[in-house]
């Protein structure tokens, strides 16, 4: 027997097992429990990770929030948001440049909930300087009262401000450009983090998940 409250504080593997030993098995106790807070630490693949020799050739001018946060691997952490300059009046726009050509499967990005982006265009390149457009859409609206972010997506799934953008051909180029073109607020518009998921370039291991 041991507190249930210091067997969670102490665990280190990630696997806890809750056995009742005692009574019928039958008529098992009921209760609740709580988590007060958690934190996941697991390695991405995004090719825009820290550590990819991925290149940041432009981004907005006059940001509040540090562009790298894009892209640093932190997600749902409020201090690790990215937004834009006050009352923005122009498209804000991210170009990056892999290591060597990329070939993409898939895009997710991650909605800033207190500063939510509407209208987004996803192009590509193999020059830099010529871009062909490989997806344009709306992210979600998020309620600016956190007591009415939703449960659930359209889908039944748990909510989680993500939007999965998929490719059945894969898209190949060596720069990758992120177009911002509005937001659900005036005041800002933001980000969380983008992914980019595909075959190429090759992932270099990094010691520690991020």
């Amino acid at each position: 027997y041991y507190p249930i409250g210091e067997v969670l504080r102490e665990n280190k593997s990630g696997n806890i097992c809750i056995c009742f030993i005692c009574g019928d098995e039958l008529v098992p106790p009921e209760g609740d429990m709580e988590i007060g807070a958690l934190e996941l630490t697991y390695r991405s693949y995004s090719l825009l990770m820290p550590g990819q020799g991925v290149t940041l050739v432009e981004s907005p001018k006059d940001s509040k929030s540090d562009p790298g946060l894009l892209t640093s691997g932190w997600i749902g952490v409020f201090q690790y948001f990215w937004k834009c300059v006050k009352n923005p009046n122009e498209t804000q726009e991210f170009i990056w440049q892999f290591r060597e050509d990329a070939l993409i499967q898939s895009v997710r990005f991650h909605q800033n909930p207190l500063w939510p982006s509407k209208n987004i265009e996803l192009s590509i390149s193999r020059d830099g300087d010529k871009f062909e457009e490989i997806w344009s859409g709306s992210l979600d609206d998020i309620p600016e009262d956190p007591m009415e972010w939703p449960r659930s997506g359209k889908s039944g799934a748990a909510f989680n401000f993500a939007t999965v953008v998929g490719f059945d051909d894969l898209k190949s180029g060596r720069f990758l450009r992120l177009r911002i073109e509005s937001g659900y607020r005036q005041e800002y518009w933001g980000l969380d983090a983008i992914e980019v998921f595909g075959n190429t370039p090759a992932f270099i291991p990094s010691p520690e998940p991020c």
